[in-house]
């Protein structure tokens, strides 16, 4: 008999992107999940438990109310979540791949690492660094969050293809641009987003278009990125946003855009993209732009 796989509270957070306050709350109030218990008392969590609390997290950042969510089992949030994303089946989509896209999906179905690596090191020879990106690398993130939302692949799965995504996107190797017209750009997530595959990619693309980056990466403190901008002079700060719409979550997110405007030059750009920043109504001295989606980024720092 295989023996099930138990998860701590901090792995639970790592994984779904739940604060323990949020997860106790949520066990307390709604009996969202109901935890194992050690003989110690600590709280351990299953692979289903994973799932559900992370369904529930995607869909609160789509504006919905955990009072809604709380009685529904994995098979309900899975469906409401398809509804609400407008979403094919991943089969369907699947269909319209072919070559190189077919073999990551397949290599992921069977967790075969080594496949995997070779299908991702294949591509990066085959293609230019823009066509990696453009080509590959977005279309296999795409698919594999649509699969995410179906619950079509675990949580291991969708971890090991992440973490192959971002080291592809790490070891990137892109010429330096000798033009003139170039930004100077600092990326990073807000405080208590650890999710930053989306913006890892924004980075790369800018990389690409020939711009100088600073990666600062996932959950930086408003402070610290303020201290940043004062240091580097960057032209523009990019704020990726794992965030939804949910009330919580917005003035999170106002709150810290508010202090990082304050703080920040004045002749400092700030761009924010993701689920976080849709709908926000913030008004700024500053050039200050909310992002729909990569193409429309890609659109404004084309280097013309």
């Amino acid at each position: 008999m295989t023996r099930q796989t138990l998860y701590t509270i901090s792995e639970m957070v790592d994984l779904t992107g739940a604060t323990e306050f949020l997860l106790r709350s949520w066990e307390l109030r709604y009996k969202v999940v109901r935890p194992k218990r050690t003989k110690t008392g600590r709280r351990m969590y299953t692979d289903a438990d994973v799932m559900k609390i992370s369904k529930i997290m995607q869909l609160t950042r789509q504006g919905f109310k955990i009072s809604q969510l709380s009685s529904l089992n994995l098979s309900e949030l899975q469906e409401l979540e398809v509804k609400t994303h407008g979403l094919k089946s991943p089969q369907v989509a699947m269909n319209k791949k072919t070559g190189a896209l077919q073999k990551v999906f397949q290599s992921l179905a069977k967790t075969d690492w080594e496949s995997l690596k070779s299908v991702f090191n294949e591509e990066r020879k085959r293609l230019s660094a823009a066509d990696f990106v453009h080509t590959f690398i977005v279309p296999v993130a795409q698919h594999m969050s649509l699969l995410s939302l179906n619950n079509g692949i675990d949580i291991i799965q969708e971890h090991l293809l992440t973490s192959l995504i971002k080291e592809s996107l790490y070891s990137l190797s892109v010429k330096p641009s000798r033009k003139k017209n170039k930004f100077k750009m600092i990326f990073a997530t807000i405080e208590g987003d650890h999710h930053d595959l989306g913006l890892l990619i924004a980075k790369v693309i800018a990389d690409v278009h020939g711009h100088e980056c600073v990666y600062l990466g996932s959950h930086v403190p408003k402070k610290e990125l303020s201290e940043a901008c004062v240091r580097l002079r960057p032209t523009h700060v990019i704020i990726g946003t794992s965030f939804g719409s949910q009330e919580f979550y917005r003035e999170s997110i106002l709150k810290y855009l508010n202090f990082v405007d304050r703080h920040i030059p004045a002749s400092i750009a700030l761009w924010v993209g993701g689920p976080g920043g849709q709908g926000l109504s913030l008004k700024m001295e500053r050039s200050f732009y909310i992002f729909k989606s990569l193409e429309e980024y890609e659109g404004h720092i084309c280097l013309r």
